[in-house]
């Protein structure tokens, strides 16, 4: 027998919070916030993506971005760390942010293409089943 883990909140009540990421002016790090209080209620990233018609794979992508470090937040927050490389960055070890977020700081990356490849890479070597 399965059992659906209970929801903290009402659906309605979810929805209205989910409904939060399209205010003016609500960065990555707020979506990301905002879906991670629905995950504390019980909420999967798919019935996340339900209630505010987002997909799955870009409710993940924000919930993600919780995992940054808080140099990748502060660069993120500022627009100098692009939004699909943040994902990327976040799910390396801290060490590992750091230097990716160095180097691309420092333009040792052609593009935000090449630098995620790159972090891509990395988190094979962290973790080869990942």
């Amino acid at each position: 027998m399965s059992t659906t883990p209970a929801k903290l909140v009402p659906p309605s009540v979810a929805r209205t919070i989910a409904r939060q990421v399209d205010e003016p002016g609500t960065t990555p790090l707020r979506e990301s916030g905002i879906y991670l209080v629905l995950v504390q209620a019980g909420y999967t990233a798919a019935e996340i993506a339900t209630l505010n018609g987002r997909t799955w794979n870009h409710v993940d992508l924000r919930l993600r971005l919780a995992d940054l470090d808080q140099a990748g937040r502060d660069a993120l927050d500022a627009g100098t760390l692009p939004v699909g490389l943040a994902w990327y960055i976040s799910r390396l070890s801290a060490p590992n942010q750091r230097v990716m977020l160095a180097r691309w700081e420092r333009g040792d990356f052609a593009d935000a293409h090449q630098a995620s490849d790159h972090a891509a890479a990395l988190r094979k070597l962290e973790s080869p089943t990942a």
